[in-house]
């Protein structure tokens, strides 16, 4: 026989433990049903996959993982960040892109400096006063920016 309150409260240990167990089995099975995606690669479209893996590499510190003639699947050796991938086209970019790339480093000036000389390019933008970031192309014209950042990959 189970205790109840005297004021009508059928609410004892047991099934409080037991609302409990539901609530976290819910929260558990919901959140596991919002983990099944996850970004894995940012796919850049390019006309030489030879000469986008010698700049992208370059720019980001990562390596190839896997590549053929019309795909290169490029990865943080750490494996902390999600993948870039490159998929040949021979249709020219048009226009502005609909996503672009957004890099965080804590030396926005050197590092744009840097991606010149890698072969990128200032697009020409009309920056707000105090602006954090510097819009740039990739040699098939994909705009990417380079962002002045607190935040670290340690």
């Amino acid at each position: 026989m189970s205790e109840q309150p005297p004021d009508g409260d059928a609410t004892t240990p047991w099934t409080t433990l037991a609302i409990l167990v539901i609530a976290v089995y819910r929260t558990r099975h919901s959140w596991e049903a919002l983990m099944r995606l996850f970004v894995g690669s940012t796919v850049i479209n390019t006309a030489d996959i030879d000469r986008a893996i010698a700049f992208w590499t370059a720019a980001l510190s990562y390596v190839v993982r896997d590549s053929d003639p019309t795909f290169a699947v490029l990865t943080d050796p750490d494996r902390r960040w999600s993948n870039v991938s490159l998929q040949r086209s021979d249709e020219p970019k048009r226009g502005r892109n609909r996503v672009h790339l957004d890099l965080y480093t804590s030396d926005r000036d050197g590092e744009v400096a840097r991606l010149e000389g890698l072969g990128a390019t200032r697009v020409p933008w009309e920056y707000e006063e105090g602006h954090d970031h510097i819009v740039m192309a990739d040699h098939d014209g994909n705009e990417f920016c380079v962002v002045q950042s607190a935040f670290t990959q340690n």
